[in-house]
């Protein structure tokens, strides 16, 4: 296996909390940025869908193999999460993303869960959001 360029967008962007996850395999950060598709808050964390309208902020990293395994483990792919080859247009920058299908999204929501979107795409901003509603 090979190092990934991937985007993060939820839990596992800087100062989130599933961080520690990649921390240790990050070979470099390539900064912030955009990829196209919605934002969907499933509570605890992020999904984003490719096939909707929107804007999805986030970070691009570059992981080692080890890096991506434990990424894998994480997200529940194939299962909970796939993966896809997306491109920031903004910042020229290519890579993989894990999002969820439609048909994953609708079994993740039969069990009672409540799925909202998140107007700007920015996760982090988002949670910020809710808890100073919350206080």
């Amino acid at each position: 296996m090979q190092d990934t360029t991937v985007f993060v967008y939820g839990s596992l962007r800087k100062g989130e909390y599933n961080r520690g996850v990649v921390e240790p395999h990050i070979l470099n950060t390539l900064g912030k940025g955009c990829i196209q598709g919605q934002m969907v808050s499933l509570g605890a964390y992020p999904a984003v869908l490719l096939d909707k309208p929107g804007v999805v902020v986030g970070e691009w990293l570059r992981v080692t193999a080890r890096g991506m395994a434990a990424l894998d483990r994480l997200e529940g792919y194939p299962t909970l999460y796939s993966k896809a080859h997306v491109w920031d247009a903004q910042n020229n920058i290519e890579g993989v993303v894990y999002y969820m299908t439609e048909q994953q999204l609708s079994r993740f929501l039969r069990g009672g869960r409540n799925g909202m979107v998140v107007p700007d795409g920015d996760w982090t901003a988002y949670r910020r959001e809710q808890r100073l509603q919350q206080a």
